[in-house]
């Protein structure tokens, strides 16, 4: 949440919006209580490849 901003993040504070999306990506992940369990990508189980 970004206090002080309506629904138009992206007109209003472009370079903040831009720094915010730019340190999720790059930053590690955090622990959380309960993981997100990801699906193996195709191939790595052997049942999607063709």
């Amino acid at each position: 949440m970004i206090p002080g901003i309506s629904h138009g993040l992206l007109v209003e504070k472009p370079d903040l919006c831009n720094r915010v999306v730019i340190d999720f990506l790059t930053m590690d992940p955090v622990q959380t209580l309960a993981p997100i369990r990801r699906a193996a990508p195709p191939g790595r189980n052997g049942k999607l490849d063709r």
